[in-house]
């Protein structure tokens, strides 16, 4: 197993056990943790000249960002008059979950005085949430721009940490493969007739599901073309970071291959 996947799975761990909360767990479902998106937190990071506590703490505090972000995303901007107690209590927790891992970054910060990064991280959540509210309040012309805003709101986080710590990377290489990974993976709950909030937004914009996946196939291509296009952008003093990236959009598409062929 390559080095790097080591350290990816230490930090894997380490979320894991700073996220588990008995009563949280047996209530609701925790957010999965966006493996690529650790990934490449932790591949171009490592580039900088940071300590490693010093970047498994910024990696760290960008996933809880994103897993509070994440799960205060399913919690219903109406309250049903009709749901029962218990889905009440569920809907409250999640709330709640969503605050906790929002505090798990502050206090991760806080304890070493990092105040610049967390105002940093607060921006990027207040855009996020414009965004958002862009996105599924439907204020778009087109599955293009639908997208290019998905784009933004999946991947400012990374890119507003990794500015951060001034790591020299083309921010349309990062923002490609996170969105290339979103799409394979709502392709394949829409094709699986499993909910896809992202895709049925998308028809909006498509005359019907078959022209939606006909787009997005076309999409689908030519982000994995353009991300190939950056990759070789890579300066040669960046071999290591050249080989890793490519790694990742590699392992990326192997997983996804009958996800990506499927028209």
């Amino acid at each position: 197993m390559p080095t790097s996947s080591v350290e990816i799975n230490k930090l894997r761990s380490l979320i894991e056990e700073k996220i588990q909360h008995v009563y949280v767990d047996k209530t609701i479902q925790k957010p999965a943790i966006d493996d690529i998106k650790l990934a490449l937190l932790y591949t171009i990071m490592k580039q900088s000249n940071l300590p490693q506590p010093k970047i498994e703490q910024y990696i760290l505090s960008t996933i809880f960002v994103q897993m509070a972000l994440d799960t205060h995303e399913i919690v219903p901007i109406k309250n049903n008059k009709n749901e029962s107690s218990s889905e009440q209590r569920k809907r409250q927790l999640k709330v709640l979950a969503g605050d906790y891992y929002s505090g798990l970054f502050y206090s991760l910060l806080s304890d070493t005085e990092d105040f610049e990064v967390i105002h940093i991280l607060a921006a990027a959540i207040r855009e996020i949430n414009e965004y958002k509210m862009s996105f599924f309040y439907n204020q778009l012309n087109s599955v293009e721009e639908a997208i290019d805003l998905l784009m933004k709101i999946e991947s400012l986080l990374i890119s507003r940490m990794l500015n951060q710590v001034q790591v020299i990377t083309d921010p349309a290489l990062i923002e490609n493969i996170i969105i290339l990974n979103i799409l394979l993976r709502e392709k394949h709950l829409f094709i699986s007739n499993e909910s896809s909030p992202v895709f049925e937004n998308l028809l909006i914009f498509s005359g019907n599901e078959r022209d939606l996946r006909d787009k997005l196939d076309q999409i689908i291509e030519g982000k994995i073309k353009s991300i190939e296009e950056y990759i070789t952008r890579i300066p040669i003093q960046y071999v290591t970071l050249k080989n890793d990236v490519t790694r990742i959009l590699g392992d990326m598409l192997e997983n996804n291959t009958s996800i990506a062929k499927e028209g």
